[in-house]
């Protein structure tokens, strides 16, 4: 069946067609080994690193046990039940769950009284080997509660269909809540992304232009969350932002644009996926329902491709590309799990003075972010008046 498939593409848009088919045929085993394996759990003023466990790229696995060994909780299996128990004795809050489950039930102390409360990880825990292992929001949705006793943020989708139908471009603020992305000894990804979209969003909505951010807070908000709230909505274009880190040449300095690919062999590209934590997750649905996504997304490459030219145009009178090649390709998850075209921005280098000071002075922030505004504006305009 999916070889018939992949005739009548050909047939049909032989220009992108060669590129949907290489999808089909080694996105399974695309990146393997580039997640790294630290998971970074900052609580207060300490971090703790605990090593991620599974074969889920997109959405990391941790294991209670060393969570509950590190961070002094009392850890509880009950095999019969599937159910597990963790509790911070030091406050009495606790939460119990069952390991086919997604739902996370809360049992907070409030002076006198006990709050009950559920909330929601973006997959069930699950055995590797003989460890019980969760997803990594469980950190922010459900450690976090146990030593401070707030209840957690978690996404919120949009359920207003009139409101939904009006979203032409979604904006992706990379990271969020206990994931703070890049930092430096003055700033970090997380917060500088989040206020770069929020005025981005401004800029566009007074064009006319309906827009919806994946997260409008500090919030840690799963990748396929991300992708569930912008497929939701007939948007036109997915536009993801980050700022780059800088490990190895201090001289690095510029933005960058990254489209989807899984067959390119671009060394940065892949360094960039293994950075931003967004590896494709090996964990879709198989057969023709994971052909069908590799098919729409090589449909989208044009589309794009044509979107970073339309970005990398309305960025670079500001800030200088980080190279001659600004446009980049490399299988970032948010990407590839995004239904309409889709770009990741990376603004500029967080440990490099000049880019932050284009990026963050009021001046040269404002001119950089009605120049996106205004290029996307007139192409979606463009795009609309096409037959």
């Amino acid at each position: 069946m999916i070889g018939s498939i992949l005739h009548r593409i050909a047939a049909a848009r032989p220009r992108f067609a060669a590129t949907a088919i290489a999808f089909v045929l080694v996105s399974t085993n695309v990146l393997a080994n580039l997640e790294g394996d630290q998971w970074l759990f900052r609580l207060d003023t300490q971090t703790y690193r605990f090593k991620r466990e599974g074969n889920v790229r997109g959405t990391p696995l941790v294991c209670l046990p060393e969570i509950a060994q590190k961070l002094g909780l009392k850890f509880e299996y009950n095999p019969r039940e599937f159910e597990f128990l963790l509790i911070n004795t030091k406050t009495s809050n606790s939460l119990r769950a069952r390991s086919y489950s997604n739902n996370v039930i809360l049992n907070l102390k409030k002076g006198k009284d006990r709050e009950r409360l559920v909330v929601q990880l973006s997959r069930s825990p699950e055995f590797v080997g003989d460890k019980l292992c969760v997803p990594i929001e469980f950190g922010d949705r459900a450690i976090k509660p146990l030593f401070n006793s707030k209840i957690p943020d978690t996404p919120v989708y949009v359920t207003d269909e009139r409101r939904l139908s009006s979203i032409k471009v979604i904006i992706d603020p990379g990271h969020g809540g206990n994931d703070i992305g890049a930092s430096s000894h003055l700033h970090n990804e997380e917060q500088i992304v989040l206020n770069f979209a929020k005025d981005l969003k401004k800029a566009l909505e007074k064009k006319g232009v309906g827009t919806l951010l994946t997260r409008d807070r500090s919030i840690f908000t799963t990748l396929s969350e991300r992708a569930r709230m912008a497929n939701q909505s007939p948007a036109k274009l997915f536009l993801s932002i980050h700022v780059n880190a800088q490990d190895t040449d201090s001289n690095l300095s510029g933005f960058e644009l990254y489209i989807l690919s899984l067959v390119g062999d671009d060394a940065a590209g892949r360094a960039a996926v293994a950075r931003e934590q967004q590896m494709i997750p090996n964990d879709l649905p198989e057969g023709f329902e994971k052909a069908a996504a590799d098919l729409r997304a090589g449909a989208n490459f044009e589309s794009s491709l044509k979107w970073a030219e339309t970005i990398r145009g309305a960025v670079k009178p500001f800030i200088p590309p980080s190279s001659s090649r600004p446009i980049r390709m490399a299988p970032f998850y948010v990407l590839y799990a995004a239904q309409m075209p889709a770009v990741l921005l990376e603004l500029g280098y967080i440990k490099q003075l000049e880019d932050m000071n284009r990026i963050l002075a009021p001046d040269s922030r404002s001119k950089i972010i009605e120049s996106l505004a205004k290029s996307i504006a007139k192409k979606l305009q463009v795009e609309s008046a096409s037959p």
